[in-house]
């Protein structure tokens, strides 16, 4: 199987249930797209053997979602954006339309709403290091210190369950 192909199913899984459990505050797909690409295309050059890429990747490819407090660079948004975030709603939509470069990262405080990621985190560039796509960036509680996913940057993350329960825990 390819990467692309994973990251595409990935995809379209978060498209479909993120309006009803809001668990996705901001996303990467464009570039997580691209990242997959050049892992099948390295994959199908063959310079590597198997075991380097045990070695040296061992996540290759595999898309991965982080919480909100995790600083990740990422998307452009502003002018020109080319998606109308269809499968974002509310406060997590207008969080993302403030013009500026990078992946949210509010770690779910109201006076974080217009903060952007513009590096990596310790603990993404090590994934990504080893071969590892992210994909999206999920909610948290407010500063991650409550039970439940619920916050005024990006709303309340449901329960995929039973939407009128809380997911039960500090992601969304």
């Amino acid at each position: 199987i390819k990467s692309e192909t994973v990251v595409e199913t990935f995809i379209a899984r978060i498209k479909e249930v993120n309006p009803i459990l809001n668990c996705v505050v901001d996303e990467r797909f464009e570039e997580a797209l691209k990242d997959a690409r050049e892992v099948d295309s390295l994959l199908e050059k063959g310079t590597k053997t198997e075991r380097e890429l045990e070695r040296d990747t061992p996540y290759l490819g595999v898309p991965f979602t982080t919480k909100d407090c995790i600083a990740v660079k990422g998307i452009n948004i502003g002018p020109g954006a080319t998606s109308d975030w269809p499968y974002l709603s509310g406060s997590s939509l207008n969080a993302l339309r403030v013009g500026v470069t990078g992946m949210c990262h509010t770690s779910g405080l109201y006076c974080r709403r217009n903060i952007k990621a513009h590096e990596d985190g310790t603990a993404i560039a090590a994934m990504k290091q080893a071969g590892a796509i992210p994909l999206a960036l999920t909610n948290v509680s407010e500063a991650c210190m409550w039970w439940e996913s619920n916050n005024l940057v990006h709303g309340r993350t449901n329960n995929p369950y039973n939407t009128h329960r809380i997911v039960g825990g500090s992601s969304g």
